[in-house]
């Protein structure tokens, strides 16, 4: 399969594609258009390749967990596997320049992703900070060290999260929603160098301005006026809230084994080449068959011998007979 493939994603453990006779060196000279894309921890060379790796492990050892969390507290993952999803995408990423460049020099090559290399990577600005200052960079929470006002304020019924990350959008909010010029002019708060200093002051006075009406109610009227401002919601508020169904991103797909199985859609959209409707993961084994007799050519005896030899798992005859 390989020798017809354009591309090979393997994550396996270290040795494992060479102790099988498929890693690059082996497989590439017989199809030198192939693309290798190998996922790891910590790199496929050197005494680190034999490291396994977890997303929490990377977080923890690429720095995520040191920016992530409260002051004073410590450190903490983040909820979702972040590394785990983001390195599959910037392996796709990767993949993808690597076809561009087939496509000009009509030769394949080696694709290298490292988790570790990936939550460095996700450390972004934080990371250039720290290179340039020599300081490490603190916790901040949910409050903006570095853009006032910037976090999350409570309403008298419910968490927001409020972005002001320029004069534009904190001007709106002092004059056009709390009705106070004065803290548009007031020398404390009339820049952001100020409003950074004098940070505790201005959201102890914005947190007790907010408690005095709803969340909806200030998120109306922070939407009219242009302010960055959105729920915290929990994930059960966001599954049936307007947002997301204005977007389109939930639907039902049928399951031959399942029924009907919720489906959150990819967050691109294509307008020459729409996305395909979803379809079900395939059930274990479904596509054995198929596989096996249109592209390596068994025809049923084949087939059937694998299966008395349980290298189609557990899979009977009759079953791979009628697939």
């Amino acid at each position: 399969m390989i020798t017809e493939a354009d591309i090979v994603v393997e994550n396996f453990s270290a040795g494992v594609m060479e102790r099988l006779g498929l890693d690059y060196a082996s497989v590439s000279a017989a199809n030198p258009r192939l693309i290798y894309c190998s996922i790891s921890a910590f790199g496929r060379d050197g005494e680190l390749a034999q490291r396994a790796g977890f997303d929490p492990i990377a977080q923890a050892e690429g720095g995520l967990m040191a920016v992530n969390g409260h002051p004073g507290d410590p450190p903490v993952v983040v909820g979702t596997p972040v590394v785990d999803l983001t390195t599959g995408m910037m392996a796709s990423n990767a993949i993808l320049a690597a076809l561009a460049a087939r496509s000009q020099h009509g030769i394949g090559q080696r694709v290298e992703i490292a988790m570790f290399d990936q939550a460095v990577t996700m450390l972004a600005y934080l990371a250039t900070n720290s290179l340039i200052s020599g300081a490490n960079p603190v916790r901040a929470g949910n409050v903006g060290s570095t853009v006032v006002p910037t976090g999350v304020f409570d309403a008298a019924d419910g968490p927001m999260f409020i972005c002001c990350a320029n004069e534009r959008t904190y001007q709106r909010l002092a004059i056009d929603v709390l009705g106070r010029p004065d803290l548009a002019t007031q020398a404390d708060y009339a820049t952001m160098a100020a409003r950074v200093q004098n940070r505790e002051a201005l959201v102890f006075l914005l947190k007790a301005i907010f408690a005095t009406d709803s969340r909806d109610a200030w998120l109306k009227k922070m939407r009219a006026a242009g302010v960055p401002v959105g729920p915290v919601a929990t994930v059960s508020e966001v599954l049936a809230g307007d947002v997301i169904r204005e977007r389109g991103l939930l639907s039902q797909i049928p399951h031959p084994t399942a029924g009907m199985v919720p489906h959150i859609a990819p967050p691109f959209r294509l307008s020459a080449t729409p996305v395909a409707d979803p379809r079900a993961a395939p059930t274990l084994g479904q596509h054995t068959a198929q596989v096996l007799s249109e592209v390596l050519g068994y025809d049923r005896a084949g087939l059937d011998a694998l299966a008395d030899t349980g290298a189609l798992g557990n899979a009977k005859r009759s079953s791979v007979a009628s697939n």
